[in-house]
């Protein structure tokens, strides 16, 4: 039975990025054997670490150019100058409001051809308060959405402020309203306070004295259209018998058959029948008049 005392310990085996070199790398004799073996073991992982490193470092380079490729079309796409990308398929022509005396200003921006220009500035609807603006992109649509919600912002704010505005001058129209009601209801509590005492007034200034000249030829001409109108009621009774006899002409009427006669019977009684009712309107209004006569004529008389 033989021990393995001072045999050499068999050769590494080849890594994968080539043989190992055959000197200053080959194991040594090593007492006690298994200890010899553990060296070469360690030596030979060495050698694998140190051969793996070239292809981590070809990986990160790789990533690096992808990336400076990214950013170099993130940078062609977005320039540092701001101005928008011609390049862009997103293309756009809209048309902002600008004060009619600035609209000549406006000319064509560098990121703009001539040709979409010209067609801009031919289908402009209003030549002389809007101006064609190019949105190029997808930035520029959200920058000018952005705008506009700002502005949207700010008309309804001022639509709130019109409309608490509207509110308080309706309050004040209801308030000044009612206090020009009250007003007027005064004022017509005055006027008759007044006219009752005007009346009080005139009563005490002609307390026993006589009548003036004036007012005893309106007493004179007074009593002489009451005298002329007669008492209304016989009026109205020769009106009535008036009637009655032209409706017995009427039954008189209806036994003649010649179309002619009673033709000019209907005109004449039509005549009559418009020539009643006018002086029945006369003698209302007269006797309307006479009212307010009597009570003139007792005024005068009392004072």
């Amino acid at each position: 039975m033989a021990f393995p005392f001072g045999k050499p310990a068999a050769a590494p085996a080849s890594s994968l990025f080539g043989t190992a070199p055959a000197a200053g790398t080959q194991a040594t004799t090593a007492g006690f054997g298994g200890f010899g073996l553990g060296a070469a073991s360690t030596q030979q992982q060495q050698q694998q670490a140190v051969g793996a490193a070239p292809p981590a470092a070809n990986a990160g380079s790789a990533s690096q150019k992808e990336f400076e490729k990214l950013f170099e079309a993130y940078a062609a796409k977005n320039p540092a100058n701001g101005e928008p990308n011609p390049s862009c398929r997103m293309k756009h022509v809209v048309y902002n409001q600008v004060d009619p005396s600035l609209r000549n200003s406006y000319t064509r921006p560098p990121h703009m051809d001539d040709k979409t220009w010209q067609k801009a500035e031919e289908d402009n609807p209003d030549p002389s308060k809007l101006a064609p603006a190019a949105v190029i992109g997808w930035e520029s649509l959200k920058e000018r959405l952005v705008g506009q919600q700002q502005e949207m912002k700010k008309m309804a704010e001022f639509v709130a402020l019109m409309q608490n505005t509207t509110r308080g001058g309706l309050r004040s129209v209801a308030l000044v309203r009612t206090q020009m009601e009250a007003s007027r209801r005064r004022h017509l509590a005055q006027a008759h306070r007044f006219l009752k005492l005007q009346r009080k007034l005139d009563a005490v200034r002609c307390l026993n004295k006589p009548l003036s000249d004036d007012e005893r030829q309106l007493r004179t001409r007074l009593e002489g259209v009451h005298r002329s109108l007669g008492p209304p009621q016989q009026t109205l009774k020769d009106l009535n018998s008036a009637l009655l006899q032209g409706e017995r002409h009427m039954e008189e009427v209806e036994e003649i058959t010649d179309p002619e006669e009673l033709r000019r019977i209907f005109q004449a009684l039509e005549g009559q029948r418009e020539g009643l009712t006018h002086l029945m309107r006369i003698v209302k209004k007269d006797r309307q008049d006479l009212e307010i006569m009597k009570k003139s004529r007792e005024l005068l008389l009392t004072h």
